[in-house]
């Protein structure tokens, strides 16, 4: 059944068509399904042409569904990046503080948390095609409603063109929460690989 959903998934992403500029993907591994999908308003990855301020924040949307540790696992996620507070160093890396909504169904437990964090960018360069993401987020006990006593996520991605408008997705992902009966496991962690539709 998952691996029916993966496929329809994929090829309706590829499908897609829009006006906006957007990133839309399907990220894989061996128990679970991810979509996800980013808005993309920035010049470029390190915002060479325009004043920071004038930059609107960046926003994402996360769907990841996971069959391990329990079936019934579920993570949404609303992020938010904001490019007005950027810190670029050595040309082609940026460093931007971000801050996330998360709800999340764990173990049969609801948790809903306030997370902050920061992303990392190594951008693209005349002789590397490719881009890194990574993101890192903590979600303390002051923050997080339910049966939830803290959360973090880390996450670290290779980004390669395939085309001008897809590319291939490859990282590893470690989401980790605690729960006030002091259980403690990941709920998703290893390596996926997927792909991401770009719309201009």
């Amino acid at each position: 059944m998952l691996n029916k959903i993966s496929i329809t998934t994929m090829a309706v992403l590829l499908a897609m068509s829009a006006s906006a500029q957007a990133g839309t993907g399907l990220l894989l591994n061996d128990d679970s399904v991810q979509l996800h999908y980013r808005s993309e308003d920035e010049p470029g990855p390190l915002f060479e042409t325009e004043a920071l301020e004038d930059i609107p924040a960046r926003k994402a949307y996360n769907l990841l569904y996971s069959q391990e540790p329990d079936p019934s696992n579920y993570l949404l996620s609303a992020e938010i990046e904001f490019p007005g507070k950027v810190w670029e160093f050595q040309e082609s890396q940026s460093l931007t503080p971000r801050f996330d909504l998360i709800f999340a169904n764990f173990m049969d437990h609801y948790i809903a948390a306030a997370a902050a964090g920061a992303s990392y960018r190594l951008a693209p360069s005349e002789t590397r095609s490719y881009n890194i993401l990574s993101e890192i987020t903590l979600a303390p006990p002051v923050t997080t409603l339910g049966k939830g006593k803290f959360l973090w996520t880390f996450k670290t991605q290779l980004n390669y063109p395939i085309t001008d408008t897809v590319e291939f997705n490859l990282g590893y992902r470690n989401i980790t929460m605690k729960l006030l009966n002091n259980y403690e496991d990941g709920f998703e962690r290893g390596l996926y690989f997927g792909l991401t539709t770009r719309f201009e």
